[in-house]
């Protein structure tokens, strides 16, 4: 919450009201609980925090570009860009704050390997999300991306494979206590860490180079597997 706070602080001071009043559209959940939980704080510094809840996700946007409102928070930062390029916007990200949670949900099946042959699988209807689930899917082994869109493309010669990461310190990561990244780690069974940038880039090179790999989704996670929520 501390980079939260931190944001939030800094466009009070860049807002007209000059650190008095700060006015933010959120959804309902998480994004208005977690100001609610960080008000408190803010009110400590002099900086009245009024929460707008929206329960759609164009108008927050369109508020703030039209300086209705300072700031709001509930989006990622492809549907940010997204959004600027369809609306001819400029808004910009302060910070990132949070990981948004994204897994597989049923009411008939336990796991994902449950789930018989010609299954229906739901996923979400814009493209950052929906690319986002035929990812986890693909990386689950519900799905497979990686070979269909080898065979379509050896006719241009074109490779295609994958990298299936685990847990890697990455910039989302770096505001993360020592104690929490040291958690993650252990949930590694070997090696008991985060993955590293060189780690991830010295595979993507071993790929580039060996021309005879091909149609391959390779994971890169130290053998953790995750759980489907």
């Amino acid at each position: 919450m501390k980079k939260l706070f931190a944001a939030l602080a800094a466009v009070a001071a860049l807002s007209a009201q000059a650190a008095e009043e700060l006015n933010v559209a959120a959804t309902a959940v998480p994004h208005a609980e977690i100001l609610e939980f960080v008000k408190p704080a803010l009110a400590k510094d002099g900086v009245e925090l009024d929460i707008k809840v929206f329960t759609d996700y164009v108008q927050p946007n369109i508020q703030v570009a039209e300086k209705r409102l300072d700031a709001n928070f509930f989006q990622h930062q492809p549907y940010l860009d997204e959004f600027n390029k369809g609306k001819g916007t400029e808004l910009v990200s302060v910070t990132g704050v949070h990981i948004e949670p994204f897994g597989a949900y049923s009411s008939q099946h336990k796991s994902l390997d449950d789930l018989p042959n010609g299954a229906t699988v739901v996923i979400p209807n814009d493209a950052t999300n929906g690319g986002r689930a035929l990812l986890l899917l693909d990386k689950a082994g519900v799905i497979g991306l990686t070979l269909p869109a080898a065979r379509d493309l050896a006719s241009w010669g074109i490779r295609v494979c994958t990298i299936a990461p685990g847990i890697f310190y990455t910039p989302l990561l770096m505001g993360l206590p020592q104690d929490t990244l040291d958690l993650l780690g252990k949930q590694v069974p070997f090696p008991k860490r985060t993955g590293h940038d060189f780690e991830f880039g010295s595979l993507a090179l071993e790929i580039v180079r060996n021309d005879y790999l091909n149609g391959e989704t390779i994971r890169l996670d130290g053998a953790i597997r995750m759980a489907p929520k």
